[in-house]
């Protein structure tokens, strides 16, 4: 018994609809596309904005950083620390515009809440307290190490998830 024989108990109409070369009910919204007279609504693009602070073999001091552009208008929904050891570390996020570049310690987005790892070898932040997480493309962002305590993290990886505005 094949699929059609299934179908010779419906209507004529509803065998038509359910073998017929286009199926509703599969459809689905492409971009820009209009499907049941709607248009479809925009979502924003989630991806993740990277940076990774090494002390080139060495430990990790205060003072070391990394600096790279906000390439679109974002909101941060989360950040996330991956150090290549576990050990004690504070972090701040800075940005500042480029024309007042390099951001300074007043240019901090992460209120008393700073991203640190506490004897840990990763970190998970998407309440962010006390954060200001709207980003401004074109601003410059700089995550840097302001506390350390020993020489077990050579490396960490900073990653901000965010969504484009």
């Amino acid at each position: 018994m094949d699929y059609d024989d299934d179908l010779r108990h419906y209507s004529p109409e509803l065998r038509k609809f359910m073998r017929g070369p286009t199926r509703p009910w599969l459809e689905r919204e492409k971009p820009g596309q209009r499907v049941g007279g709607r248009s479809p609504a925009r979502r924003p693009q989630v991806t993740i904005i990277n940076a990774v602070i090494s002390g080139g073999g060495s430990g990790l001091v205060a003072g070391r950083y990394v600096d790279q552009p906000i390439p679109f208008n974002c909101r941060i929904l989360s950040a996330e620390l991956l150090a290549n050891a576990a050990g004690i570390i504070t972090l701040d996020v800075r940005t500042n515009t480029y024309a007042n570049f390099p951001p300074a310690a007043g240019d901090s987005i992460v209120g008393s809440n700073p991203p640190s790892l506490n004897g840990d070898d990763q970190m998970l932040d998407d309440a962010l307290t006390g954060w200001t997480p709207l980003l401004v493309s074109g601003n410059t962002l700089r995550w840097i190490v302001t506390a350390v305590t020993g020489g077990a993290i050579t490396q960490i990886t900073c990653a901000l998830k965010v969504a484009q505005t």
